[in-house]
């Protein structure tokens, strides 16, 4: 599934948070690859790609149980 990339860099916190429950959901637990549609933007703020990653890794640790 795809996070939006626009979305990474200019959505808030709280959009950027539903669409990758979205995604997660959609994908179910079974060799889903979450992507963002065409990379990151240049004025995409680390910090946000920071706390996906970690949301991410959170969602894949409680889903393997």
């Amino acid at each position: 599934g795809n996070l939006s990339n626009r979305l990474m860099a200019d959505g808030s916190q709280e959009e950027v948070e539903l669409a990758l429950k979205d995604c997660l959901a959609s994908g179910g637990s079974h060799g889903h690859v979450l992507n963002l549609d065409h990379g990151l933007l240049p004025r995409t703020p680390w910090e946000r790609v920071e706390w996906v990653v970690e949301r991410v890794r959170e969602q894949t640790e409680m889903s393997t149980y």
